[in-house]
């Protein structure tokens, strides 16, 4: 392989998740009751999906090398422009950091 230029696939040290409620935020309840999971890394750094469970589509995205709150306004901001949803709309998050932060 060395020789190919080439190297084997290795998985980095785990970092502590970045997925932590806020002290004082109170979670919305979960309408949705979905469970998602991740199927794996970008390499680019942090992508997030907005997802229509309705029409099963990913209506918002947004990519960062880190993953700060802008991140998903950009992705939900995405989403409400392509969308442009109704009153009533029901949005399900991971209750992360993103949306506890000031």
């Amino acid at each position: 392989m060395r020789l190919g230029g080439m190297a084997g696939a290795y998985r980095r040290r785990r970092k502590k998740g970045l997925t932590r409620q806020g002290q004082g935020a109170l979670p919305a309840p979960d309408l949705g009751r979905r469970q998602f999971r991740v199927l794996g890394p970008t390499g680019c750094g942090w992508l997030y999906l907005v997802l229509d469970v309705w029409s099963r589509r990913v209506v918002g995205w947004a990519m960062r090398p880190d993953a700060r709150a802008e991140l998903v306004v950009d992705a939900l901001g995405m989403a409400l422009w392509r969308r442009k949803p109704a009153p009533g709309l029901v949005h399900h998050s991971d209750r992360g950091s993103q949306y506890t932060s000031l």
